[in-house]
């Protein structure tokens, strides 16, 4: 009788454990996919700033130099 109750506990555990192993496993898999979609998203803003702050760069050396500034040689 004992180890019948132990058997069956033990067929109960099993199951549901494989069955939340089961209905979990689809929110896994789709949260890995958003986070995926998030680091692409955030590449793509990272690469639009470094070109955003390239171009104000650009600008105001042209603006110093139109004024007359001289370019420092230490930044080469």
């Amino acid at each position: 009788m004992n180890l019948t109750v132990t058997l069956l506990n033990t067929f109960v555990v099993v199951a549901v454990g494989a069955i939340l192993t089961f209905l979990t496993n689809d929110r896994f898999r789709l949260l890995r996919r958003e986070m995926t979609e998030l680091k692409s998203g955030i590449a793509r803003l990272e690469a639009r700033l470094d070109a955003g702050i390239a171009a104000v760069r650009s600008d105001i050396v042209q603006v110093a130099l139109a004024v007359g500034a001289k370019r420092d040689a230490a930044q080469g």
